[in-house]
């Protein structure tokens, strides 16, 4: 695949131009948190439908065409972990803000892949340096110290009482912390990063050290996105909920997951918490068949070759989620590959 096209992929829905009205109306609605406004936009329907049909020209790049939709569930807390650090240094904070899934089926409908990602969102001022504050400390200490060898408790709300336990997982492995399962995204505290105003608005990444507050290289959000279903893994490998024995980190992301209703956000302009995107897929060009329309407004078609999506009874599948609603916010990728007959369509 040829990373500089796909570096090349533009989406309006993560434009500076974007950013900055979601800013400025974050400014007017004193709601107050900057980082959860800006984390409920990525479950927006328009964001979900840009991340789709950039993940769809990516695939036709990497020459495996495929359908692709992206499903999401809000929720406004997020799950709090205690912990051990290494060192006997105890933790406890937020896991994560949400978690990313990645799974891939076959023609036939059949999972072929399955895994899975936690991202912690940061509001920073520059584009590859994490903040330094209380809570950085913490989910710093948790994410890239935790003594995987000790329980990793879960709890649902910020009480950690006993009826809000989710469960205790121990990862195991030979590494500390938790690289292989977690991402920082920052987010510009201002209207651009104040120091380099050419990168993304949301920008993923790793600190080389967990001395060092860098995030080195970081990737906007879209790329890391069309990397990761290119490359068919996105963080590590989740098992099937009847292949659960020995991997804690499946069991930990299953209990994690849940149904909700289709209700409505109070407080974020009436946005659901439960959004799907439109199922994306290119044949032989990556070129745009359409125009994402903004949030209302008509979708217009442009030149280009056409934006073929499945047959109704073959349409993507969505993912499986329990009752009893889910512990923290989840956007699931699903990339389907076509069969010789939706190619030469």
């Amino acid at each position: 695949m040829h990373d500089t096209l796909t570096r090349k992929a533009v989406t309006e829905a993560f434009s500076w131009h974007k950013f900055r009205a979601r800013r400025r109306d974050f400014g007017l609605s004193g709601w107050p948190s900057q980082e959860r406004w800006f984390l409920a936009y990525l479950h927006s329907e328009y964001a979900l439908s840009e991340l789709a049909q950039a993940t769809a020209r990516a695939l036709t790049l990497a020459g495996r065409p495929a359908a692709v939709s992206l499903q999401s569930v809000w929720i406004d807390g997020t799950p709090q972990a205690s912990a051990l650090a290494t060192g006997g240094r105890s933790v406890a904070c937020e896991l994560a803000d949400l978690l990313f899934i990645l799974q891939e089926y076959d023609t036939g409908g059949a999972v072929t892949a399955r895994s899975g990602l936690l991202l912690q969102a940061k509001i920073a001022r520059k584009h590859d340096r994490l903040p330094s504050g209380a809570s950085t400390r913490k989910e710093r200490l948790l994410l890239e110290n935790l003594d995987r060898g000790e329980p990793l408790e879960l709890y649902r709300d910020t009480g950690r009482s006993a009826g809000a336990r989710i469960g205790a997982y121990t990862l195991g492995g030979a590494l500390t912390g938790m690289k292989d399962c977690a991402r920082y995204v920052l987010i510009p505290k201002e209207l651009s990063w104040s120091s380099a105003w050419y990168w993304a608005p949301y920008l993923v990444g790793w600190p080389p050290s967990s001395s060092s507050p860098r995030i080195r290289p970081p990737t906007g959000i879209v790329h890391a996105i069309q990397r990761a279903a290119v490359a068919q893994a996105i963080g590590r490998t989740l098992n099937d909920r009847d292949q659960l024995k020995g991997c804690e980190w499946s069991r930990m992301v299953w209990d994690l997951l849940g149904d909700y209703g289709h209700v409505i956000m109070a407080g974020y302009g009436g946005q659901r918490r439960v959004n799907t995107s439109a199922i994306m897929s290119f044949l032989a060009s990556p070129t745009v068949a359409w125009d994402l329309p903004a949030p209302g407004a008509r979708r217009r078609p442009t030149l280009g070759p056409r934006m073929v999506a499945p047959p109704p009874d073959r349409e993507t599948p969505a993912v499986t989620l329990d009752d009893g609603g889910p512990a923290i916010s989840v956007i699931v990728i699903t990339v389907r590959a076509l069969d010789s007959e939706e190619r030469r369509e």
